[in-house]
């Protein structure tokens, strides 16, 4: 699939400009498949490696800008691979942050690169993204598998 060149500047120099189903088009050409769906959260991954992204829909049907600033850097030739050993929940570190783009809190896991949860308040950003973790750990279980998710 061909990348939309005019969108992915877009995403580059106007994160928070870019609507929801924009970014998640331009995360498919980007290379990213979806791999789960859980409440308002779609949770992407780009092969070869198990690099995870997950968007959510923000104000006025936007994009969150970090989830868009987090795809445009992923897709950087020099962006350091995945590591083979994947966390569980319980041993993650979490860090809250102010999105100045959102006006929201944002989640990170600093284990598992890639996903976030962006909430009005903190405790709510780590439940976001505690939902996300849990759904890409069940996927990355289920590939490791050998099952189809």
């Amino acid at each position: 699939m061909a990348v939309d060149r005019k969108l992915l500047e877009r995403a580059r120099r106007n994160p928070e400009a870019l609507g929801f189903d924009e970014a998640v088009r331009l995360c498919r050409e980007l290379g990213f498949e979806k791999v789960r769906q859980i409440r308002g959260h779609r949770i992407f991954r780009r092969p070869p490696a198990m690099r995870p992204l997950n968007l959510q829909e923000g104000k006025r049907g936007r994009a969150k800008a970090y989830q868009v600033e987090h795809m445009v850097r992923a897709t950087a030739p020099d962006e350091p691979a995945l590591c083979a050993a994947v966390p569980d929940a319980g041993a993650c570190s979490y860090r809250v942050s102010w999105s100045v783009r959102d006006e929201e809190c944002v989640a990170t896991c600093e284990e598992i690169v890639g996903l976030s949860g962006i909430a009005p308040t903190p405790e709510g950003a780590i439940a976001q993204l505690k939902l996300v973790l849990a759904a890409w750990l069940d996927y990355v279980a289920g590939a490791r598998n050998g099952l189809r998710t």
